[in-house]
């Protein structure tokens, strides 16, 4: 699997208008700071404009948030969306399956930024953006599972009656199995994640009507990948945090 080849938390420089040079310095401050200790100034002195030249593109940081929330749900699934789209001759069931594959892989593949939105996500100065984020993500997801759940439901091979509250109901289910992620990838507590990703495919399955083994949230062979690249990013953070102290020790 290749390495991310651009940072999804950055827009290019070059030629940009006022208004993504506000959410390029806004989202860089959401998540290196915390969206509740960023001020509008710190913006403005980043940016280098004037306060009204900010509120005639936005009425306020809440604002501001929403837009750097579209801007990185859009970005993120813009590659899902256009590989999605080669999968329309699988069946459903497939496709479903390919489509949870290539969320895993756009994790992989865009290791720095994904590990930099969950690290983030869970500062307690970001809880309304990660409310806010989630979100957006949900809203983007929604559609292809539900057109997933469609063509299952025409075909038969899902036994459901409406697709969009089943695909809900699955993003609910998706939403539980990645806090069980997020205490593995973050903090190393993989004591549950096999048993909580049992637990969660086989009651996806009975949701949707199939034969048991037959959803494959996660694909194992990228996960462990994705884990080991944070174990690493993890070690490289604390040595350079060592390095800093050994530093300041010296010039005490």
């Amino acid at each position: 699997m290749e390495e991310s080849k651009t940072n999804l938390l950055t827009l290019p420089m070059k030629q940009i208008s006022n208004r993504d040079k506000i959410i390029q310095s806004a989202m860089h401050h959401f998540f290196t700071k915390g969206y509740a200790l960023t001020s509008i100034d710190d913006i403005l002195k980043d940016v280098k404009i004037a306060k009204g030249t900010f509120y005639h593109y936005f009425v306020s940081k809440e604002a501001v948030l929403e837009s750097v929330s579209d801007t990185f749900a859009d970005k993120c699934f813009q590659d899902i969306y256009q590989r999605f789209e080669n999968s329309q001759s699988m069946n459903p069931l497939s496709r479903l399956n390919f489509l949870f594959r290539l969320i895993m892989e756009w994790k992989e593949e865009n290791i720095e930024s994904f590990a930099t939105v969950l690290e983030s996500m869970f500062k307690e100065s970001n809880q309304s953006m990660h409310v806010n984020f989630k979100k957006k993500i949900q809203k983007q997801i929604l559609p292809l599972l539900a057109n997933c759940l469609y063509l299952g439901k025409k075909s038969g091979d899902f036994q459901i009656h409406d697709e969009n509250i089943t695909a809900a109901i699955l993003i609910q289910m998706i939403e539980g199995l990645n806090e069980y992620i997020k205490e593995d990838l973050l903090y190393g507590n993989n004591r549950h994640i096999e048993e909580a990703k049992e637990t969660y495919q086989r009651s996806m399955e009975k949701v949707l009507g199939v034969e048991a083994y037959s959803i494959r949230i996660i694909d194992w062979a990228s996960y462990d990948s994705i884990r080991e690249k944070f174990r690493q990013r993890s070690k490289s953070k604390a040595k350079s945090n060592d390095r800093v102290k050994e530093i300041v020790h010296s010039q005490l």
